[in-house]
């Protein structure tokens, strides 16, 4: 009896991972034929030109069990494919901002490709791109809807832009290293204090 009950948990088991497996279904993108330069330019939340020095992905193996487990039983959480679970996050260094862009780098928000529209930017490329508020306004986002492209694909647009005045940017500085010192620095100093810690214990040991 029980070895039957364990062959019928396994079954069930290797049905529900099986489904779990299965890729969903997920709808094209569809978009709007974007306008020209000029129409777009006010249509965008910032407009800048950068160079991909980071692509971030953002998907969490634990939501993405979650939301296929709620739509197996007909369940579809909106909020569990929001750009704060989904997509990838893009650092760039900004070479140029007309609109909405302040800092010499920036990190905007697309979609992982596909259905969600999202942009594939790839690390080292120079893009021109139209971002939008994305997250309620907190960050930017972009798509595959707008007038987004790489540099060298972009000589109409950047004709525009280049009738227009450019916003001055503020350097913003990476202060990692300053905190992997202090940690290693801090690392260092336990490790000596215990080394001297353990020597005179030693020598006292020693003494007779």
């Amino acid at each position: 009896m029980k070895s039957t009950n364990a062959v019928r948990m396994a079954i069930c088991l290797s049905l529900l991972i099986g489904q779990l497996a299965l890729p969903s279904p997920v709808s094209a993108c569809s978009c709007v034929e974007p306008g020209a330069p000029v129409v777009e330019f006010t249509q965008y939340e910032a407009v800048f030109t950068g160079k991909v020095i980071a692509v971030t992905a953002k998907p969490s193996p634990a939501i993405a069990l979650l939301g296929r487990l709620l739509s197996r039983i007909g369940q579809y959480p909106t909020f569990l494919y929001s750009d704060r679970f989904w997509g990838n996050d893009v650092t760039f260094t900004v070479n140029k901002s007309w609109k909405g862009v302040t800092t010499t780098k920036v990190t905007i928000h697309t979609g992982s490709g596909g259905g969600d529209c999202g942009y594939g930017f790839i690390q080292g490329d120079d893009y021109l791109v139209y971002a939008y508020n994305a997250q309620n306004g907190d960050r930017l986002g972009a798509s595959i809807c707008s007038r987004t492209t790489v540099v060298s694909s972009a000589a109409e647009d950047l004709s525009f832009l280049n009738t227009m005045p450019t916003l001055p940017l503020t350097p913003v500085h990476d202060y990692t290293w300053l905190y992997i010192t202090g940690i290693l620095l801090f690392v260092i100093a336990v490790c000596l204090l215990l080394t001297i810690k353990f020597i005179r214990r030693h020598r006292k040991r020693s003494i007779p």
